[in-house]
Formats: C-alpha cells, structure tokens, sequence
C-alpha cells in the first residue's frame, strides 16, 4: 500500500497509519502490515487524527468519517472538512473549508457522536490559499 504511486500519509502513530492513494482512503497496521479501507472521498481526503490509545481515529475530505472499533461511522452534517485537531481524548475540533462563506469550527464528542458547531470562521475568506491555517 504504502509503495503505491500516489500514496500519501496523513497521519501516524507506532501502530496505525492513515494514508490515501488519490480518492481512497486506508487505514494500516504498521505491524501487521494489513490496511483496511476507509472510503471513497471526492477531490481526496484532507486530514486525519488518531488518539493516543489507537481506540478511534477520523478522516476529513468531502465529508468526515470517524472510525471506532473498526467501524465506519460518517458524520452528518459535517462537510468539506480542512483540518481536525485533537482537544482532550474524547473530542476534537474540525475546521471546515476556511475560504468559503460557510466556513466554521464544529466539536465532536466521539463517545456520544454528539456534535456541535463551536464558532463560524471568517479569518481567511477573500485570501490566497495556504496549507498553513492558523486556527
């Protein structure tokens, strides 16, 4: 998986990994070597976090998928997803497409999948795209 022509890490811890190669996401054991495939995501996945335990780990795209005890769990409501950062070991912030009008900071409890919108995020709309946001 990790030889493939296009392949690129977007996250990783001593066990897992999460990768794509293009539109198609994996998660990969980096011990066993066994890749589980998460999804399709339009336009390639953005980002990814994995908690500290190895418990649960999300993907963000076109859309984001949370993955907990290996199953695949797609987050209503929350779209074109930039960025995800970790706030204590059951929630993490996402960070929606800064440069559109519609640009927000959404919570999500991974325990309950209760999530929540936190802010909307006008920093960046009208500027030049950046791999670096300040959030």
């Amino acid at each position: 998986m990790k030889n493939q022509i296009g392949y690129r890490s977007l996250y990783k811890t001593d066990l897992f990994e999460i990768g794509n190669v293009y539109e198609d996401a994996y998660l990969i054991n980096n011990e066993t070597k066994e890749n589980i495939h998460i999804g399709w995501f339009y336009g390639e996945p953005t980002c990814a976090f994995i908690n500290a335990d190895n418990s649960w780990c999300v993907v963000g795209g076109d859309v984001l998928i949370l993955i907990k005890n290996f199953k695949l769990i797609d987050i209503d409501g929350i779209k074109d997803v930039f960025a995800v950062k970790s706030i204590d070991e059951s929630n993490i912030q996402i960070l929606t497409d800064p440069w559109s009008e519609y640009s927000s900071i959404w919570q999500l409890n991974v325990e309950s999948l209760a999530c929540i919108k936190v802010q909307n995020f006008t920093k960046y709309k009208g500027e030049k795209y950046t791999n670096d946001v300040d959030w």
